[in-house]
């Protein structure tokens, strides 16, 4: 199993059996009622009862436990989803492109070493076979192809991309 972290359980709230969750994914249906999330590095699978967001944060309740004592023990973990369970067909996430290779049409660049994200969008980082950092905008036009099972990203390089 592949875990994603999805939020952290930073308090109770009230005393029905709420928790307060910092929200760690763009998904929110991440926390739809019914949906399976693990808790803490145990990942212990739990079901979501109810959710709703409350000033920036996920009110969660789990396993139609409604009682402040039961979620006590659950304060300062994370939430997780499992990758496998939740991942739509030909789904691909920032985790799946690190160390792959890339490629101008058949010649080696280098890998992506890191995702980073900015405002704009996310960048590849790649490392060039001269250890020098290229920066490469994660979009469309600058992509090829992506084939996640080879580990191996095509770029249309322009002039000035690398």
């Amino acid at each position: 199993m592949k875990y994603a972290l999805v939020g952290k359980i930073v308090n109770s709230f009230g005393i029905r059996g709420e928790m307060k969750v910092t929200i760690e994914t763009d998904n929110l249906h991440r926390f739809d009622k019914g949906n399976t999330l693990y808790i803490g590095e145990e990942h212990e699978k739990v079901v979501v009862s109810s959710s709703r967001i409350h000033k920036g944060c996920c009110l969660l309740t789990i396993n139609e436990s409604f009682d402040i004592n039961s979620i006590l023990n659950y304060i300062n973990k994370n939430l997780y989803v499992d990758l496998d369970e939740v991942r739509k067909p030909g789904e691909i996430y920032f985790d799946d492109l690190i160390d792959c290779m890339v490629y101008d049409n058949d010649i080696l660049i280098g890998k992506v070493i890191d995702i980073l994200e900015v405002p704009q969008g996310s960048l590849l980082q790649i490392e060039k076979n001269n250890k020098e950092i290229s920066l490469v905008p994660n979009r469309k036009e600058f992509i090829n192809s992506i084939d996640i099972e080879n580990k191996k990203i095509v770029l249309n390089v322009i002039e000035g991309l690398l």
